[in-house]
């Protein structure tokens, strides 16, 4: 499963993934503009985050304000690159693959 929509603090995560290996962390495009999840972030492991784009709210910067729609999601992908200062395509690749897992496609 999911913790769908996740903006709780560090402290929570351990409690979330100690429900199950097959769980995750979905982290959505509020991460572009709430400086604090940027932390959480850094503290879910990579082989358990999810992106989400909860359609059509919590639109990412630089569409802030307007109707989000999937296609934004790679700003959330950029915005989780820069935190793990990894390239795009290694944090898309990470992050895909746990999509792959858990939907286990």
């Amino acid at each position: 499963g999911v913790i769908h929509c996740y903006t709780g603090g560090k402290k929570r995560i351990d409690k979330y993934l100690g429900i199950s290996d097959n769980w995750y962390i979905g982290i959505d495009g509020n991460l572009t503009y709430e400086v604090g999840l940027e932390q959480v972030v850094m503290s879910i492991p990579k082989d358990r985050l999810i992106l989400e784009t909860d359609s059509p709210f919590l639109t990412p910067i630089p569409h802030r304000g307007e109707k989000n729609c999937p296609e934004y999601i790679r700003y959330i992908y950029q915005k989780v690159s820069d935190i793990w200062q990894m390239s795009f395509e290694q944090t898309e690749k990470i992050i895909d693959e746990n999509a792959k897992k858990l939907f286990r496609i």
